[in-house]
Order: structure tokens, then sequence, then C-alpha cells
């Protein structure tokens, strides 16, 4: 809020339109009031202050104040800000670019924001033409004008919705989008079904391993329609691997794949249980791993299914908490032990993975706090955005950086659409985020606006009603 300047009486301006007869001589801003002519000083003028914020104002348009009910002004810190002046009680309606004769480099007029921060879908960003109320009296209220940059204003967006008539035919449109049967030689085959979902998550590592090879859900009994059609129509892959003990695909499965056309090679990873299974796809990967171990709450999805892209781009294994959640397996420990690993994440707050747990992943693969990451917020959407920004950030090198040019977004209250996504968003060194499943989340949406330009295609995991 700001104080509005005191137009000159001896101009005879107009205030409201109004003469105001008022028995006190000054109004609040100290001008003297004028009972005979048009109150030029009147506490219950209208207005608001516009900041060009790196534009500069066209005083042709601007005017005279008798016409154009506008009045530029120069602050003691030398910004030209223009008043606009309104009737009592009345809104003004923000102006466009008419109002500029020169415009920051290579920008384009998006709006009005009353913080310089403002971007368009947040509450207090006002597009071009709004209609704002104009404060009365001695205050304004103050809008800057927000820009952006051309080049990324004219990035054609595209959107990509996967999705079939459940997660089966979901998985199979996610893992075949936008690849070459020429191109792929293997498939992951994991579990679709709700317990098991940790195999397609740590499995992540697997598919930077293989070449960035597709995840593909089937269910634990028997092949699935959209499964073998994956394997042998969409990809016409030789190898699948199977990651998961017998309970989580069992024998019958695989017999299924091993009779497939054209598949010549069927492999098996798998544990006890999902701890155990983590860890064998760590051992079949060797030393082709990168520095970073991560660490996960072992019976939840969203932290790993956002950390997952990363994964599969950078080749670093996810290792799993114990049922108990306090702590780690013997196995696990002793993994991180021989893996020569200089940086360990724990995703999520000490809610998800425990101080306990924190701590037995560092002695054991022998590091200092410098060296331990913990990635959480207050709940799995902040960690998703959390993740989602340290991915990317500038401080990460350019191997291990990912991008903002195709992000997905997913569900992040169910897994089953999303489990094979990481794969698709590793191969293209992209983000996932989670949002709540009728409208994006408070921390999701500023993300993918501040990336406006930079953004080339957004992915939508599952149909509308997910």
């Amino acid at each position: 809020m700001y104080i509005a300047p005191a137009v000159d009486a001896t101009a005879e301006l107009y205030a409201d339109g109004i003469a105001t007869a008022n028995a006190t001589a000054k109004d609040s801003r100290s001008v003297v009031r004028n009972a005979d002519k048009p109150d030029a000083g009147a506490v219950d003028i209208g207005w608001i202050k516009l900041n060009p914020n790196g534009g500069i104002w066209e005083q042709a348009t601007i005017g005279d104040y008798n016409t154009t009910r506008m009045l530029s002004y120069t602050d003691d810190t030398n910004v030209p800000f223009v008043f606009m002046a309104a009737d009592t009680g009345s809104t003004i309606a923000l102006p466009g670019t008419a109002m500029f004769s020169a415009t920051p480099s290579d920008s384009a007029l998006l709006g009005w924001g009353e913080t310089v921060t403002s971007r368009p879908g947040d509450a207090d960003f006002h597009a071009v033409g709004s209609s704002v109320l104009a404060s009365e009296g001695a205050v304004a209220e103050q809008y800057y004008a927000i820009w952006e940059d051309t080049a990324k204003i004219d990035v054609e967006l595209s959107v990509a919705r996967l999705y079939g008539a459940d997660r089966y035919g979901t998985s199979r449109q996610v893992s075949t989008y936008e690849r070459e049967a020429a191109n792929e030689d293997t498939v992951i085959l994991a579990s679709g079904w709700d317990y098991n979902f940790p195999d397609a998550l740590t499995a992540s590592v697997l598919s930077g391993y293989l070449n960035n090879a597709p995840i593909v859900l089937t269910e634990n009994d028997h092949l699935s329609a959209d499964a073998r059609a994956a394997i042998v129509d969409d990809l016409g892959v030789s190898r699948v691997v199977i990651v998961g003990s017998t309970d989580a695909i069992n024998a019958d499965v695989e017999a299924e794949v091993v009779a497939l056309a054209g598949v010549t090679t069927v492999e098996r990873i798998g544990g006890v249980d999902r701890q155990e299974t983590a860890e064998k796809i760590f051992e079949y990967i060797g030393a082709d791993h990168s520095d970073t171990a991560i660490i996960a709450r072992c019976c939840d999805f969203p932290d790993s299914l956002t950390i997952s892209p990363w994964s599969v781009a950078t080749k670093s294994p996810i290792f799993l908490s114990d049922f108990d959640l306090n702590e780690l397996t013997d196995e696990t420990k002793a993994a991180l032990a021989a893996g020569g690993f200089t940086r360990i994440l724990v995703l999520g707050d000490e809610n998800s993975t425990p101080a306990s747990v924190y701590e037995e992943a560092k002695n054991a693969a022998g590091l200092t706090d410098e060296q331990m990451v913990r990635l959480g917020g207050i709940d799995r959407y902040e960690t998703s955005s959390i993740i989602a920004e340290w991915i990317t950030s500038e401080d990460r090198t350019a191997s291990e950086r990912l991008n903002w040019s195709k992000p997905a977004l997913a569900r992040g209250d169910i897994h089953p659409d999303s489990l094979t996504g990481g794969a698709l968003q590793g191969r293209d060194r992209s983000v996932i985020l989670l949002t709540e499943p009728t409208e994006a989340s408070s921390f999701a949406r500023p993300l993918v606006e501040a990336k406006n330009g930079t953004i080339t295609e957004i992915r939508f995991f599952g149909d509308e009603n997910a």
C-alpha cells in the first residue's frame, strides 16, 4: 500500500467528477480542500499504482490527468510510476501493452501482479483487462508489470495422457510411448498387484542399466493381455527380465513368457521380500552404478516414484527400509558398505524415514552428515516438489541433472497407473510430480508454471477418472 500523490489543486482537475464540499480543511495527505470547485485532493478519490517493472511508459498514452485519469510520478527511487484514478467505489481495468513505449528485451506483458514474483495462476496475479478495485483516499494498491521472455511464450505445448482400461492397459501405453520396436531388445516385467508395488520402483536402476529398458506390469498369476501385447506386438523384444519372487510373479507367468514368440532369454531377479529384491537388483548391475545410493520407505510408494526417473538416468540404486520402518536389513547395510557410495539420498521426512535409518545408512557406508542428503517435506506432495527441484538444480552435474522439458503429473494417493512411469521419464531425463486427483497440488503447480516456455509436453498417467 502506498501514499497516492496529491493532484495540483490549481489545475482544477476533477477527482471523482463531483465537487466535494467538506468541513475538514485538509485531507489525509494535507492537501487543501476546495468547497467551491472540484476537489483535487479529495480522500474519496480511487487510485491504483502501476510499477513498470522494467518497462518504459508511453507518455502519449498517459496524457494529461483531465483526459486519462492517469498521472506520472517518480519517487525517490527514480522509478517512474503511473497512478490511475477512478470514481469513488469504482474499479479500474488493468491496461495492456499500449501503456508502454518499450518493454524489457524480448519480453511480452503477461499481466499484473501484486508482487514482482506473481505468476499466471497465482491468486495475486491479474490478467490484462482485469478489473481491480481502486483504493480510496491517500493509499493506493500497487501492481507490477509481469513480463515473460517471448521465446518461452512461443513454445508449443503438447499434452500426452497415457491410459488404458485398467492399470495393465495404462502400463502398456506408458511403457511403449514413443518407443520403436527396432530400438528395443529388453523388457522388465513387474507385478501390478498393490502389495508388490516396490519391485517396479526399485527396478528403476535396472532400467537404466539395461539401456532404459521399459517396465511393464502384469498380473501375478497369469500374463496380462496388455503385457503380452507390449512384449510381442509393440516392442518385439527378445529378452524379458522378471523382477520379484514367485510370490510377486508366479512360475506360471514365467512359463508364459518363456513361450512367447520371439522371446529367447528370460531371467528373474527376486528375493524373499521387497528389500531383498532391491538388494539383488543392486547385485545384478554390479559395479555399473552411480556413487549415490537412495534410501526410501518400504511400505509406501510416493517418494520412490518421484525419484525413479533420476534413479534410471543416473543408475542410482534404491534400497528400502525394513518392515518395522526404523532400521535397514543387514543385507542392505552390507550393500551400502560394499558399494563405494560417496552420497546417500534419504527420501521423506523423519516420519517417513526415521533418523535411525538415516544413521544406519550413514554408518554402513562410512559417510559423514555432509555426504547425506535428506529430501523431505510436510507431506508426499511437498516431498515430490523438493525432489524435483533437487534433481533439476543447477547444483547437479550435467550427467545427473534432469530437465523440465517433459514433466509427468502422477496421482499421489494411489500408484498403479504411474509405477512404470519412471522408466519413461528417466529415458527422457524429465521429472515426475505428484498431485492430488482433482487439482494440481499447491506444490506442483508453481513449479510447472515457473517453467513456462521450458516445457514442451506435459504427461499424465491414467485417464480422467484417475
